[in-house]
């Protein structure tokens, strides 16, 4: 009887010490699935993003902490710098008004990129950061009067010419025939609000 007792036990024991085993094994890898999941989702934005200003922010910051040049959606390095060099080597053709939206488009364009990759819980794909990076142009053209410096226009044009050839043409285009029928509507809504105070002050 005792025997018994004794083999019981020791069966006993095995059991419970290979479902420990077990329990034990199955912890661990939801522990390695926990830490894979943190280091795919946690991303930590470069502090270089901050730094905004500059045209070579597209290549010191953006360029060099998501390495997109040999992508198919290289937007720091194959549209957005060269574009905003472009952009710098036109100022003193603009008049003073549009000197001042040169510089102001220029940092606007960065920072709110900047904004936007800070929102990302996950590290951004070239593709999301060149989406992102046209995303955020309508907004600060409008946003910094684009529609008010109607003189400067051609210089922009001439300036941004490499853009409406580029590969991502299709996207400066829409956001060209986007701002200009958003100007002439705000230009017409503005003519008809003059129209109709003559006409109550009449």
């Amino acid at each position: 009887m005792e025997l018994l007792f004794i083999h019981q036990s020791t069966r006993a024991a095995l059991s419970f010490s290979r479902e420990m085993s077990t329990i034990a094994a199955m912890l661990s890898k939801l522990v390695l699935f926990a830490v894979f999941l943190y280091a795919v989702k946690a991303f930590q934005p470069p502090e270089c993003l901050d730094q905004t200003g500059s045209c070579d922010w597209y290549i010191n910051c953006l360029e060099s902490t998501f390495h997109c040049s040999s992508s198919n959606y290289s937007y720091p390095i194959g549209f957005a710098h060269p574009i905003c060099l472009r952009f710098d080597g036109y100022k003193e053709w603009f008049s003073e008004r549009g000197r001042v939206f040169s510089l102001v488009i220029k940092r606007c364009l960065q920072q709110r990129l900047a904004e936007e990759l800070k929102k990302l819980t996950s590290e951004p794909t070239c593709q999301e950061i060149e989406e992102l990076g046209f995303g955020v142009h309508d907004g600060c053209y409008l946003d910094n009067k684009f529609c008010e410096i109607i003189t400067d226009w051609p210089t922009l044009i001439v300036g941004l010419r490499d853009a409406f050839i580029s590969r991502r043409w299709r996207e400066t285009w829409s956001s060209a025939t986007r701002l200009l029928t958003r100007c002439a509507t705000d230009g017409v809504l503005s003519v008809m609000d003059r129209f109709t105070l003559l006409l109550g002050s009449g």
